[in-house]
């Protein structure tokens, strides 16, 4: 009913482990300790604590919306426990290992691509979904649209000379409601993984390790130019509203998560506070 993007996982979800597991089970006969089984099941199958946490906040959301519901169709929501996560990722993208992705990026729409989400942190979604027409060249501005992003509030940025120049390349001799990112013959880019892989190997921020037994990706993640891109707002002294606004971060938690302070961060601030002290010692008599 309200049209959430995770709809669709929600639903594979239940048909790949909770409605075989629960299936069986009435609703109002369902106990902690069940819950306790499955969570241990899960475990046994390989799954990691984050994935069996998504799974029973699925179904914590199916007892909540039954016992609110008119009449009520369980009589209680039973104790549903949350396993301890990992803790986020919190990868960033240096500015030298960016000189070196944005060097070696053989393809125009890839480097456009990096290039944009290291200077405003867009999700990956908004960026594969953007428009022509809502890269305004006179106006030089790049429009978002209502709906169109994971909070559904448009955004409106300002390009700076490089990505106006990326970008006018991405746009040339398109129709208004083309896609902006697209590969050979205007054909759309729907998934990149691989080109994003090839590009990290090329530059020795990442590779395929084999880890029990399974290819394991180890190094950069392209999500990890979004929180560079916070970071890196922050750092250049931009309002923390303002950088929220153009990233799309709604919430103070989430955007705290990502302007997290890295060891380079720490040396910058010993640098600084060295060089003060230097300078006090010098104006004191």
């Amino acid at each position: 009913m309200n049209g959430k993007k995770s709809f669709d996982s929600v639903q594979r979800r239940l048909k790949k482990h909770i409605s075989p597991f629960f299936g069986s089970h009435s609703a109002n006969d369902v106990t902690t300790a069940d819950i306790n089984q499955y969570v241990d099941k899960r475990k046994r199958d390989g799954a990691q604590n984050a994935t069996i946490n998504r799974e029973l906040a699925v179904l914590k959301r199916m007892f909540n919306l039954a016992i609110h519901s008119t009449p009520p169709k369980v009589h209680q929501v039973p104790a549903i426990p949350r396993l301890q996560e990992s803790a986020p990722r919190t990868g960033f993208v240096e500015e030298t290992q960016y000189n070196k992705l944005a060097a070696q990026a053989d393809e125009h729409w890839l480097h456009a691509l990096v290039l944009t989400a290291y200077t405003y942190g867009f999700r990956k979604t908004e960026l594969l979904a953007l428009r022509v027409r809502q890269v305004e060249l006179l106006n030089n501005k790049i429009r978002l649209d209502v709906g169109s992003t994971k909070n559904k509030e448009g955004r409106t940025v300002t390009m700076t000379p490089e990505v106006l120049a990326a970008l006018t390349l991405c746009v040339h001799g398109k129709t208004a409601d083309q896609l902006v990112f697209t590969r050979k013959d205007n054909e759309p880019v729907l998934n990149f993984r691989g080109s994003w892989y090839s590009l990290c190997e090329r530059t020795g921020l990442g590779a395929f390790v084999n880890k029990d037994g399974k290819e394991t990706w180890k190094g950069l993640v392209f999500h990890d130019l979004r929180r560079s891109a916070v970071r890196n707002m922050i750092r250049r002294g931009i309002p923390e509203r303002v950088a929220m606004m153009i990233s799309g971060h709604k919430t103070r938690s989430v955007f705290d998560r990502y302007n997290i302070v890295s060891e380079s961060d720490i040396d910058d601030a010993a640098l600084k506070r060295e060089g003060e002290v230097k300078l006090q010692a010098q104006l004191t008599p």
